[in-house]
């Protein structure tokens, strides 16, 4: 899904308020073990913070269906968890990171996203995060005990 930064692109320190929901199919979640039962969403804004910067800020949240890893019965989990990353633009003749700022020359980092041109897509970003919240462990409640 593109969220158009056109508004805050010029603006540092402007936001906009995100509120998406995402088809886990669409943004690549299909894993054995796992249903997804919900809409992936995310809640939350994008930030200016420097020139060709943005800072997405929110909470992901979802419901996943599995099996208890003791009892095997089917049971629903909620998976939420905070999301806090930035992106970089690309510039669009080169396809390099436009990455000098009016104040200093900034150094790329592997887990920065990119966009390009007024165009933010928060897919994999919102996908990692809820890769990175998914429990290494399934229960069906705290004290299951293979019944």
């Amino acid at each position: 899904m593109k969220i158009d930064i056109r508004a805050i692109s010029r603006d540092i320190g402007a936001l906009i308020k995100v509120d998406i929901s995402l088809d886990p199919k669409q943004i690549g979640l299909e894993y054995d073990g796992f249903v997804f039962s919900e809409y992936v969403n995310f809640e939350g804004f994008i930030k200016s913070v420097a020139k060709g910067v943005m800072q997405l800020s929110g909470e992901v949240s979802t419901v996943i269906g599995a099996n208890c890893d003791r009892c095997l019965r089917d049971t629903q989990i909620e998976i939420s968890d905070e999301l806090n990353v930035i992106f970089r633009t690309v510039n669009m003749q080169s396809g390099n990171l436009d990455i000098k700022t009016d104040d200093a020359t900034e150094y790329y980092d592997e887990d920065e996203y990119t966009y390009r041109g007024y165009d933010l897509i928060p897919d994999k970003a919102v996908r990692d995060a809820v890769l990175l919240a998914l429990p290494g462990k399934i229960l069906c409640k705290d004290n299951c005990m293979r019944a």
